[in-house]
């Protein structure tokens, strides 16, 4: 084994690297690191915050755009079966909500 490390390595060229080793330590106080926590607990707490309000607004928007989308059919509908008969008019209703509600998955599952 040590002939086939040796066989292997002998075109590199010898490199020596400084290593150097500190040994550091330091010590605090309780009032040092209450005011330590603190800091970075008003920090988290915001950024909690933050992410939850970000959440609702985007659960906000996908329900406002899934109800617009409803009505935009329901209007798009009317209009293109103006002549026919009321149950040919429900189900193209149905048909386009049910469409639309499957490309909204689809984008939402893409994000």
């Amino acid at each position: 084994m040590f002939f086939l490390v040796d066989s292997m390595t002998k075109h590199l060229m010898q490199h020596l690297y400084p290593v150097i080793w500190l040994d550091q330590a330091a010590q605090i106080n309780d009032a040092g690191m209450s005011r330590f926590k603190n800091s970075f607990w008003y920090i988290q707490i915001s950024i909690h915050i933050a992410a939850y309000c970000l959440i609702a607004i985007g659960a906000l928007l996908i329900i406002v755009s899934f109800v617009l989308g409803v009505v935009r059919c329901r209007q798009v509908s009317n209009k293109k079966v103006s002549g026919e008969s009321r149950d040919r008019q429900i189900s193209l209703e149905k048909t386009d909500i049910i469409i639309m509600f499957i490309s909204i998955v689809r984008v939402i599952g893409k994000s």
